[in-house]
């Protein structure tokens, strides 16, 4: 009986992975039937990055073909596509289209063939090349071998792409939608994008990005095309609308390929910029600074304090008290200090409260080691460009051992990802220091003419180091600049 069940079993896996894909009345002749018994995904779980798994098992995976060399935009590789999944085969020949077309349902026998990854893009290769035993690569599988392990079971399937939001995109090598047909809703290509050819058709680059953004200008995936495609001198659509290609990654970054210029269908009106009024920081002069002199009363418009924030995630609000405190009370919390500025580290707790020259500090605490952040939220930078901030950074409880190292990113919109800038000068405090140094950071071109509210963070992101108490730490004189 038990071998009954796993008999049926085998047959109804069998039955729901042929779904969708062999159909008799398009089968081509003379085609040898290959029955899958592995899904794509299933495949792609046997692969750890980095390594060449060779496939010692008669493994048949089954899928249809969403992408070929068609066009020139994709290079000795097909795209193939099941129901759980997408992945590259690498093939070692020219004109693959008159092979193996898009819509065509193919078995793939993976035996001695190599599960690989090209910056944790995921392949199926016909070897591994050794030249450089530091940095092996994946082989294509040689034009010979083509007809021991593929075979074209049926012709003209479809498959329909899926609608998805960019942020259920994830750069996980094992994403469920990598090399799989997606599109995105709602978008168009960045303004300084327009007038651009797809690529350089005289093949001065290889392959040219190109950013793709929604009405809300966050960026929400790279466009990357090839200069063999045979659109390449074509210009990119400046409409707004969807756009379906294959999702891949390059070490971390988000990538589509469009197949050719039929999946781009931006044919709608651009995005009529909205510049959001908000509660933030109004960037109305440069240089604007803040100095924090006034926070007895409060924290100024646009600057908040958090406990927990990390590289990918804002962290929650934590409570600022108001009233002035002093350089050596150990009590955790965002505080009202007495700044740095032309003082001496033996200033006494009544002459500090006398000081009308403002700090916004934090004596850091289990909440907040790591994860302290000073968060100053920006309305929008519409019509400027080169952002710059500059702070002083002070270092204030001699008494405190411990070190903590501070960093400068920013998010754009409702996004969680913080990305890091360029930051120099001392970037420390703790160590039984007292100090007062001028730091500065570089936004370079990131936030030019951005609609989109922006926060930008002093954040600890790394634990605190060493023994003791943790440090007291202050900003003062912050200031944005741009042109």
């Amino acid at each position: 009986m038990k071998n009954t069940l796993n008999h049926l079993s085998a047959l109804l896996f069998t039955y729901l992975l042929l779904q969708g894909c062999v159909k008799k009345n398009n089968t081509p002749a003379g085609s040898s039937i290959l029955l899958p018994n592995t899904t794509i995904s299933q495949l792609k779980n046997m692969h750890r990055q980095g390594s060449f798994e060779l496939m010692k098992d008669d493994i048949i995976i089954q899928g249809v073909i969403i992408a070929n060399d068609k066009s020139g935009n994709f290079y000795k590789e097909i795209v193939v596509q099941d129901t759980t999944g997408g992945i590259s085969i690498k093939l070692d020949n020219y004109n693959l289209f008159t092979l193996y077309p898009v819509g065509g349902c193919i078995s793939i026998k993976c035996k001695g063939l190599y599960l690989s990854d090209y910056n944790r893009r995921i392949q199926l290769a016909g070897g591994v090349d050794l030249t450089n035993p530091n940095l092996p690569s994946a082989t294509p599988i040689a034009a010979l071998l083509f007809d021991a392990h593929l075979a074209i079971q049926s012709l003209n399937n479809t498959v329909h792409a899926k609608e998805i939001a960019p942020d259920r995109l994830t750069t996980q090598m094992m994403d469920s939608f990598q090399n799989t047909l997606i599109t995105i809703q709602n978008v168009e290509f960045d303004k300084n994008e327009l007038g651009k050819t797809y690529a350089d058709s005289a093949l001065q680059e290889y392959a040219r990005e190109f950013v793709l953004k929604n009405c809300s200008g966050i960026e929400t995936i790279m466009l990357r095309t090839s200069s063999y495609a045979n659109f390449a001198s074509n210009k990119i659509a400046e409409g707004n609308g969807s756009i379906t290609g294959i999702y891949t990654l390059f070490g971390t970054a988000k990538q589509l390929y469009i197949r050719d210029t039929n999946d781009v269908q931006l044919y709608n009106a651009r995005c009529v910029p909205t510049v959001p009024k908000g509660n933030g920081i109004e960037l109305s002069h440069s240089p604007l600074m803040i100095d924090f002199n006034g926070i007895a009363n409060g924290l100024p418009q646009g600057v908040t304090v958090m406990d927990g924030a990390k590289s990918n995630n804002s962290g929650k609000a934590a409570i600022y008290t108001s009233a002035n405190a002093t350089w050596a009370s150990t009590a955790a919390g965002y505080k009202n200090y007495a700044s740095a500025k032309g003082q001496v580290s033996s200033l006494t707790a009544a002459n500090q409260n006398k000081i009308v020259d403002r700090a916004l500090g934090v004596r850091q605490g289990t909440a907040n080691d790591p994860g302290a952040a000073f968060v100053f939220e920006i309305n929008n930078m519409s019509g400027k460009r080169n952002l710059k901030m500059n702070f002083l950074l002070q270092s204030l409880a001699i008494s405190a051992k411990k070190t903590t190292s501070w960093s400068v990113d920013y998010a754009i919109g409702n996004s969680n990802t913080f990305i890091a800038v360029p930051v120099t000068g001392i970037k420390m405090t703790g160590n039984a220091m007292f100090s007062n140094s001028a730091v500065y950071a570089d936004f370079g071109n990131a936030l030019d003419n951005s609609n989109s509210i922006i926060r930008i963070r002093i954040v600890a992101l790394t634990a605190s180091t060493g023994s003791g108490s943790r440090p007291a730490t202050a900003i003062d004189d912050v200031t944005f600049s741009w042109e």
